[in-house]
């Protein structure tokens, strides 16, 4: 095992969870970020995105077995989805957004990557609440119990991405709350849903401030913050 290197600029982000909205644009985000090098992303079909800051690692099964010596980096990012659609589709779910996150995680730490960005339910929509929610909770707590030197974990209510149809309700829901919070002295900060492209640049530019331990955003912390940085 390699002796722990905090490095500050031409890092290599590692990032798992393209499959969802906000993985994807992480990607985006990532790859203009000049802190970073190069990104390497795992995923289970092939990219259609091609550029030269990008090394595609395809998953081929939960051990991981072809891929994870390659799991070298400095800033690992990981996405959950936060739904499935048929009660056949369970196990795939667990498999997705529990196991293979999480042995991506201990790769990681094994091989002295020092950070981990979690965005704990990226997704819009719940279908199901108590396996998503109880698979979140389990991922949060088995990857801080790896203890890397730095651990940043999200927690937004609701993540709503713009354009998006099937989330028209909760996009009229939004625009309502937050002229409401506007009036109650941010009474609604809890609860406001946020958008990915803004949620996604609040978590890269706060792992590039290197903070040791567990630093914990919930979606009140997020919205907050948010307003603070756009002044």
């Amino acid at each position: 095992m390699s002796t722990l290197n905090i490095n500050v600029s031409r890092k290599v982000a590692l990032l798992y969870g393209v499959h969802t909205h906000a993985g994807m644009e992480c990607l985006h985000q990532l790859i203009d970020n000049e802190a970073y090098s190069q990104v390497i992303v795992f995923s289970f079909q092939s990219l259609k995105i091609v550029h030269k800051k990008i090394k595609s690692l395809q998953i081929k099964n939960e051990s991981l077995a072809t891929i994870q010596d390659k799991i070298v980096g400095d800033d690992l990012y990981v996405f959950q989805s936060n739904y499935f659609k048929k009660e056949s589709e369970k196990d795939r779910f667990v498999r997705n957004n529990y196991l293979i996150p999480l042995r991506i995680a201990i790769f990681a730490k094994h091989y002295n990557v020092n950070q981990v960005v979690l965005l704990s339910s990226s997704s819009t929509i719940l279908k199901s609440f108590f396996l998503p929610h109880k698979t979140r909770e389990e991922l949060e707590r088995s990857i801080k119990d790896l203890d890397f030197w730095s651990y940043y974990l999200y927690k937004p209510t609701l993540v709503i991405p713009k354009n998006n149809e099937n989330v028209v309700g909760e996009a009229v829901s939004s625009f309502i709350s937050n002229k409401f919070n506007a009036f109650s002295g941010g009474l609604l900060n809890k609860i406001i849903p946020v958008e990915p492209s803004a949620l996604v640049s609040l978590m890269i530019h706060n792992a590039q401030g290197l903070k040791k331990g567990c630093q914990v955003f919930s979606n009140e912390m997020i919205i907050l913050q948010q307003k603070e940085n756009n002044r």
